[in-house]
């Protein structure tokens, strides 16, 4: 699930209880975690086997750690200096290695299952609208990523008000990936807050398996 604020309250705690016991239910014998958020995570689990933390941000926020409280920055950083640490590019991993001391490294290049996406590319374009509920003649946005400050999801937004004004008030945008995170409610603020015919044409999505018919129904990908 989305670990947004997961070092906060006692939430940590309780999601390492509820891990542990996967791990002992289902024999678990390595343990693979995805993005600098799960830094402080990987500290914990590898005390009790086996554990890989792949890190794929290159923001300074992550970079500096500052993303976390003081507690979890500190298990983060006995992590990147004594564990484990995957990276997605070489070029992340000489950023992060020029703020840390890092151990033991590997680049683990990303990679996409393409059949995951075979049933939407077989999709016609006017079907996946219709299933999203559009016109089939009008302009579509798309927006895909976890809403937070670094992916720049509100910049995107404004920028959609104000092309809007000079074309015929017909586009959609559709910003998928909504996190239970302060973002989301800065970013639903805004949208709440528009007219409602533009109102009426910015989507807000959660995070999806559904991926593909978002894709297939866009026209223009928006990576700001």
């Amino acid at each position: 699930n989305d670990i947004s604020d997961i070092y906060s309250g006692d939430r940590l705690d309780r999601a390492m209880t509820e891990i542990n016991g996967i791990i002992d239910r289902y024999r678990v014998e390595f343990c693979v975690l995805n993005t600098a958020k799960t830094l402080p995570i990987a500290e914990a689990l590898r005390k009790v086997l086996p554990t890989l933390c792949l890190v794929r941000e290159s923001s300074t926020e992550h970079v500096e750690l500052s993303v976390f409280p003081s507690g979890p920055r500190k298990a983060a950083q006995m992590y990147l200096e004594t564990g484990q640490v995957g990276f997605v590019a070489e070029t992340t991993r000489s950023l992060w290695a020029k703020a840390h001391k890092l151990r033991s490294t590997k680049v683990i290049p990303n990679g996409i299952r393409t059949e995951r996406f075979a049933s939407a590319m077989r999709m016609a374009k006017d079907r996946a609208r219709r299933q999203l509920g559009l016109p089939v003649d009008v302009p579509v946005l798309l927006c895909m990523g976890s809403t937070n400050r670094r992916k720049n999801q509100m910049e995107l937004v404004r920028a959609f008000i104000d092309a809007d004004i000079d074309t015929d008030g017909q586009a959609h945008l559709f910003i998928v990936g909504a996190a239970r995170n302060e973002c989301t409610v800065g970013l639903t603020r805004m949208v709440d807050e528009l007219p409602e015919a533009v109102r009426t044409r910015i989507h807000v999505v959660p995070a999806t398996n559904e991926t593909g018919v978002y894709f297939r129904a866009a026209d223009v990908h928006c990576f700001p």
